[in-house]
C-alpha cells in the first residue's frame, strides 16, 4: 500500500491505487466473511490484517470513505463471526485505531458515515470494547453530523441508512440508549437554536426527524408496545355503545408511552422557530408524551416530514405505517388525504382506502389493491382490536404553500370489505371509529 506519494504517480495512478485497495476489501469481505461460508480464515486477527485496517484508519483523509466503508465493514465482519478474537484484535489495537478515526472526525462521505454504528456495535459486543465506545464519547459524533453544513450533502443520502444502522446499534446496546437519547435532545436543541437558517434548512429537519423515528421508538417497540384493548368490552368499543368505556390511558402502539384520555393538549407546529415549538420537539424527545398535535408541513420537504420529526408517523410516502409484531404486521398510524376517496362522515367515524392502484398517488394506471404491507397490517389490526393514530391531511391556503396535519386520536378498525372503487378495480375499505374517553376534536 503507498500512501503519500501520489505526487509522484499523478492523479490516475492514485485513483486505480484507491480502487484496487477498495476492491480487494470488498472481496476480502465476501470471500471470508459471507454468511454461511465455512472456508472462511478462522484465524484473521493472527495475519497482517488488522494491522492494515489499523493504517487506513489511520490515513482516513488520504483514502477517503468508500475505502473506510469497506474496512470497517471487514472490521465488523471479523468480530462479528468470532468475538473471541477480540482481545487478539484490542492488543493489536485495531479498535482504538476505529475509535480514533472517528473521534477526529468521521468524512463527509455517505459511506463513511453510515458504517460508523456498525463498527461501533462490533466493538461493543466485548465489554472492555463497550466501555472504550462510553469512554470515548464515540456516539457524540452524531451531533457533528447533524448539526454542521460540511455534512449536509453526504447526509442526503446518508439519512436513511444511517437512521437504521443507529437503530440497530440502539436496540442491541441497551446500555447506550440513555445517552443516545440525551444526544437527541442536543441535537434538536442546537438545530432549534439555528434560529432563521433553520426555516430555509429541509435537510436538517430531515436528519433530525429520521433519527428521532429510527432511535428512540425502537427501545419502546421491544417492551411489547402494541397493547391489545379489553376484550371484556364490546369488540371494537363503538361510540355511543353501552357496552363502551371512556379508557383514562392509552397506549401508543409504536412507542409504548402512556397517552392520557383527560388531557387536552393541542400544539401548534407550524413554525418550528419559535420557542413553544422548540419546547414541544424537546417534549416529544424526552418522554414522546401528547394528545393532539397540528403540524404545518412545507410541501418542498415531503408531506410528512415534519410528522416523522415528533414520531406521530415514520413513514416519509406512504400512508399506513406498521410494525411488527411477532411475525404479524399492525398498523400504528394512517394519513388520511385527498389523494384517495376516504370518507368522514363524522369526527367519530372514517372509512378509509387502502393504499395501493391509485392514479392519483403516482402517474401508474389504476389496478387492484392487494392485500400487503400496509393493507395487510390493517386488516391484522382489525382482527387483534389494536389501536392506530389517524392523522389528517388538509390542503393549505395558496399563499402559504403549506399542507397543515391534523392528529385526531386514537381509533380502533371496525371491519373492512374490499369493493369496486372509484376508478373500476378492487379497493379495500376500513372503517375506523373513535375510541372514547379522548379530548373532542375542534370543528
Amino acid at each position: 500500500m503507498i500512501i503519500g506519494e501520489s505526487s509522484r504517480h499523478g492523479d490516475d495512478q492514485l485513483y486505480s491505487q484507491k480502487r484496487l485497495i477498495k476492491v480487494s476489501l470488498e472481496a476480502l469481505g465476501s470471500a471470508a466473511y459471507a454468511p454461511g461460508n465455512s472456508t472462511r480464515s478462522q484465524h484473521s486477527h493472527e495475519s497482517s490484517l488488522p494491522a492494515t485496517l489499523s493504517l487506513i484508519f489511520g490515513n482516513v483523509d488520504k483514502l477517503g470513505g468508500d475505502i473506510y466503508h469497506s474496512a470497517v465493514t471487514v472490521m465488523s465482519e471479523i468480530i462479528h463471526k468470532d468475538p473471541t478474537c477480540f482481545p487478539a484484535l484490542d492488543d493489536l489495537g485495531l479498535p482504538a485505531a476505529f475509535l480514533s478515526s472517528e473521534v477526529a472526525g468521521i468524512l463527509p462521505s455517505s459511506k463513511a458515515l453510515t458504517c460508523v454504528p456498525n463498527g461501533l456495535g462490533a466493538i461493543c459486543l466485548n465489554a472492555k470494547g463497550l466501555e472504550a465506545v462510553k469512554e470515548a464519547s464515540a456516539l457524540r459524533f452524531l451531533v457533528d453530523i447533524f448539526t454542521s453544513k460540511k455534512y449536509v450533502t453526504a447526509m442526503n443520502d446518508a439519512i436513511v441508512p444511517l437512521a437504521n444502522a443507529v437503530e440497530e446499534l440502539l436496540r442491541h446496546v441497551s446500555s447506550l440508549r440513555s445517552t443516545g437519547v440525551d444526544i437527541i435532545i442536543e441535537i434538536v436543541n442546537k438545530i432549534a437554536s439555528f434560529g432563521d437558517s433553520f426555516g430555509s434548512s429541509s435537510n436538517s429537519s430531515r436528519v433530525c426527524g429520521a433519527f428521532v423515528r429510527q432511535s428512540v421508538p425502537s427501545a419502546a417497540k421491544d417492551s411489547n408496545a402494541t397493547v391489545m384493548r379489553d376484550k371484556s368490552a364490546s369488540k371494537f368499543n363503538k361510540p355511543n355503545s353501552p357496552n363502551s368505556r371512556a379508557t383514562d390511558m392509552h397506549k401508543v402502539p409504536s412507542f409504548g408511552r402512556s397517552i392520557s384520555a383527560s388531557s387536552n393538549v393541542s400544539v401548534l407546529e407550524s413554525d418550528f422557530k419559535s420557542g413553544a415549538t422548540r419546547a414541544a420537539y424537546i417534549e416529544v424527545a424526552k418522554d414522546l408524551h401528547w394528545e393532539r398535535k397540528w403540524v404545518n408541513v412545507d410541501k418542498r420537504i415531503g408531506p410528512v416530514t415534519e410528522l416523522n420529526v415528533i414520531g406521530l408517523h415514520r413513514q416519509f410516502q406512504n400512508g399506513i405505517d406498521y410494525m411488527m409484531k411477532g411475525k404479524q404486521k399492525l398498523a400504528t398510524s394512517i394519513v388520511a388525504s385527498r389523494r384517495y376517496a376516504n370518507y368522514m362522515g363524522s369526527p367519530e367515524v372514517l372509512v378509509y382506502i387502502g393504499q395501493g392502484g391509485n392514479p392519483r398517488a403516482g402517474k401508474s394506471e389504476p389496478k387492484d389493491q392487494k392485500l400487503e404491507r400496509g393493507n395487510l397490517a390493517l386488516k391484522n389490526s382489525t382482527e387483534a382490536g389494536t389501536h392506530v393514530r389517524l392523522i389528517r391531511g388538509i390542503e393549505g391556503s395558496e399563499a402559504s404553500k403549506n399542507r397543515i396535519y391534523v392528529y385526531d386520536g386514537l381509533y380502533v378498525v371496525d371491519k373492512f370489505t374490499q369493493e369496486r372503487g372509484e376508478f373500476g378495480k378492487l379497493v379495500f375499505k376500513f372503517e375506523l371509529i373513535r375510541i372514547p374517553g379522548q379530548p373532542k376534536l375542534a370543528t
